[in-house]
């Protein structure tokens, strides 16, 4: 025999995701100081972040930064799977913001204004904190290995500054040395 029952949204939530947030509130650090530490939900938002900014390869600097960014916030033009990080008011808000944001962009007027919200979980880390918990996570060294370089990445070309703005500069400083001031040097982008 199958039993249903009916449930609101807020029981569903909160039996589904109750020790979550119980969790992201509370911490748990015997004998240390009391300093935000990382709780499984905002584990949970980091997997998530990493996932779509790898902090790894060419760019891994600037993804770890995206990823401060977005522990720190939430944008009203994230997907809605995200609003189980915000707190119950923030959640219809962000609710209401999002279905504005669907109705202004069939729109042709931008007047609608952008909303940042605060995660409900404690910690807001720094890239230090995000590079050491995703080390905690992965072997960073396997996976730059497994990274491959844009085309050029590594080439080394002889480097000269341009003439013009520093042409006196430059030529002060061949007479100063007999030998030709080149130095090798990796640059980012081959020289075309």
């Amino acid at each position: 025999m199958r039993v249903s029952t009916k449930k609101n949204e807020e029981d569903i939530r909160r039996e589904l995701f109750g020790p979550l947030q119980v969790s992201s509130t509370s911490l748990y650090n015997p004998g240390l100081p009391d300093s935000p530490g990382w709780c499984e939900l905002s584990e949970l938002r980091l997997m998530m972040l990493i996932i779509k900014y790898k902090p790894a390869g060419a760019a891994r600097h600037f993804n770890v930064m995206a990823i401060v960014d977005f522990m720190s916030h939430i944008y009203d033009t994230e997907p809605a799977e995200v609003e189980m990080f915000l707190n119950d008011e923030d959640r219809i808000s962000f609710r209401r913001q999002q279905r504005a944001v669907q109705k202004e962009s069939a729109r042709k007027e931008k007047t609608i204004r952008r909303v940042i919200y605060s995660p409900k979980y404690t910690i807001r880390p720094t890239a230090k904190q995000v590079r050491d918990k995703v080390a905690e996570l992965y072997d960073m060294r396997v996976v730059e290995r497994n990274e491959s370089l844009p085309d050029g990445f590594d080439t080394l070309v002889d480097f000269f500054l341009p003439f013009g703005d520093y042409s006196e500069m430059i030529r002060n400083k061949e007479d100063s040395n007999t030998a030709p001031a080149t130095k090798r040097r990796r640059v980012a982008t081959p020289d075309v």
